[in-house]
C-alpha cells in the first residue's frame, strides 16, 4: 500500500451517520475509488469526483476540519 496526501475539509452529522468531505493532496489523482483504503474504521459509502471523496461512517471519526486524513491506495 502507499499512502496518499489527503486532507479533511469538512465533517458533520446527518441523521445517524456522519459526513466527512476529503481533498487528495494529489492535482489531478486518477485512482479508482476501489483501490483505496481509509484506515480501520468500516466506511458505510463514499464516492470519488476530481479529487475529492465524500465519506459517510455510521460513527463519528472524531476528525476536524484541517485535519490530515489517513488514505492509502492499493496502486503503486
Amino acid at each position: 500500500m502507499t499512502q496518499i496526501p489527503a486532507e479533511g475539509v469538512a465533517a458533520e452529522k446527518q441523521g445517524l451517520h456522519y459526513q466527512v468531505i476529503v481533498q487528495i493532496g494529489i492535482p489531478k489523482y486518477r485512482g479508482s475509488f476501489n483501490t483505496l483504503v481509509f484506515g480501520e474504521r468500516k466506511l458505510y459509502r463514499g464516492s470519488l469526483e476530481d479529487g475529492w471523496l465524500e465519506l459517510v461512517y455510521h460513527q463519528d471519526l472524531g476528525f476536524r476540519p484541517g485535519e490530515s486524513f489517513p488514505l492509502w491506495t492499493l496502486r503503486r
